[in-house]
């Protein structure tokens, strides 16, 4: 009787030990999974577009306009653009394959990433017939796929930020 109560007594220690593990395993993957990183000399707000259904964190001195279609955000001039494009097919790569054969393009750089738990794609392009070089991301969610995108390198890295951050709210 007294071995059964202390067999009992380290299984639930054993089941304890393993629940908590778990736990910290799920937070501690959450936190990596936000890959935005908010930078100390940096202040965000968070943007949501009801209309296109997505929210970003955006730094603070960036002015950001609805056009209900595409939502573009404005520093100094410079912008990044998100739009969303609808799509009948049911991967990121035939869509990128397709998308790329109606424009003279030349890729100097391409990372294949997960953003929101989403097939991405990063990559920098030379459009040749508007003489333009542009970073951009293409996530794919269902029947969509966004695309985060800048013409000006002076934003790349804050294009990464948000990019990164960008979460589909159904």
């Amino acid at each position: 009787m007294i071995k059964a109560k202390i067999k009992n007594k380290n299984i639930f220690i054993i089941i304890i030990i393993f629940v908590t593990i778990l736990f910290l395993g799920l937070v501690f993957k959450t936190s990596f999974n936000n890959s935005y990183v908010n930078t100390p000399n940096q202040s965000v707000r968070e943007y949501s577009s009801k209309f296109l259904k997505f929210k970003i964190f955006v730094p603070s001195d960036y002015k950001i306009e609805d056009k209900e279609i595409s939502v573009t955000l404005i520093r100094e001039k410079k912008e990044i653009n998100i739009v969303r494009n609808g799509t009948n097919f049911s991967n990121l790569e035939d869509y990128l394959v397709n998308f790329d054969s109606k424009r003279n393009i030349n890729i100097s750089d391409e990372n294949q990433l997960e953003i929101d738990g989403y097939s991405s794609v990063s990559r920098t392009v030379s459009v040749q017939d508007e003489n333009i070089i542009q970073k951009s991301y293409y996530i794919f969610v269902g029947k969509a796929v966004y695309i985060i995108s800048t013409s000006s390198p002076e934003l790349y890295e804050d294009l990464d930020q948000i990019a990164r951050s960008f979460k589909y709210t159904p």
